[in-house]
């Protein structure tokens, strides 16, 4: 089935469904179904709720992002401004950039 809820909002479902006949009670139920089945589709990844195909790519491109700060081919302020445009809220970013921070300064201890 299409993805209306561009196009139409749920007072307008349920005034569609009530016009081609089906009882009040009944459209509202539909509506309300069908936005939790869409809701129970998206995932979450860094604090995003988004599609399972989005989500691959966001994945992809945070794990990009992270290879390039570990060799420290880019700054922490690059990563940040990089994870923002992908959405990110602000603690998921400032967690990501510490735990990637603390992961760069290992340094080998000799034996």
């Amino acid at each position: 089935m299409a993805d209306l809820s561009a196009i139409l909002d749920d007072a307008g479902a349920v005034a569609a469904l009530i016009a081609i006949g089906l009882p009040q009670n009944l459209a509202a139920s539909m509506v309300l179904h069908w936005k939790q089945e869409k809701a129970a589709k998206l995932v979450d990844v860094y604090g995003v709720h988004t599609t399972r195909e989005h989500a691959i790519d966001l994945r992809e491109r945070v794990a990009a992002i992270k290879e390039q700060f570990l060799k420290k081919l880019i700054s922490a302020d690059t990563v940040n401004t990089s994870l923002q445009s992908y959405g990110l809220p602000v603690l998921n970013r400032r967690a990501l950039i510490s735990l990637w921070e603390a992961q760069s300064r290992k340094t080998v201890i000799p034996p």
